[in-house]
């Protein structure tokens, strides 16, 4: 503890404190600047992607809206896309079974074998996710523009007696 208190009282340590105070404080100045420059970049660069993510979400259901040979290419991709979720969601689970199909032939599988099917059924599962995502976007798309179709013909009067 004296050794604490005799180096504290040297002049020596109080001139570094001041001059490695000094150097942190122009260096933080510098970094502000830098930090504030990034996150303006980015928070432009997001608000950016979202305007024209909102656009061609607009662009869709307004192409639904409008034709119905779209909407029937929609419909049909949403259905290919939740096909292809519940056939990777299979494969993941073979895959997961393999190696119990090894046990049920009184084997130890190998161990490449385990691995090997753990990471197929986790990509396959991760694929099946992926594309149960990109079936409800494009179910959300037909239900949007279902709901933009049926308020423009609510809207609009019969003209039949």
């Amino acid at each position: 503890m004296d050794e604490i208190i005799t180096e504290l009282s040297k002049p020596t340590w109080w001139v570094s404190v001041v001059i490695a105070g000094i150097v942190i404080n122009l260096f933080s100045a510098y970094l502000k600047s830098q930090i504030d420059r990034t996150v303006l970049s980015s928070l432009t660069w997001w608000r950016e992607k979202s305007a024209k993510r909102r656009k061609e979400w607009a662009l869709r259901v307004r192409a639904i809206v409008s034709n119905k040979e779209k909407k029937a290419d929609e419909m049909h991709a949403e259905i290919m896309q939740q096909l292809e979720s519940v056939g990777f969601l299979l494969y993941a689970i073979l895959m997961l079974l393999m190696p119990l199909l090894f046990s049920a032939l009184q084997q130890q599988p190998p161990r490449f074998i385990l691995i090997l099917s753990s990471g197929f059924s986790a990509f396959a599962f991760f694929a099946s996710f992926l594309n149960y995502s990109k079936a409800a976007i494009t179910r959300s798309a037909l239900n949007e523009a279902q709901k933009k179709l049926t308020n423009h013909s609510s809207r609009t009067p019969n003209c039949t007696p």
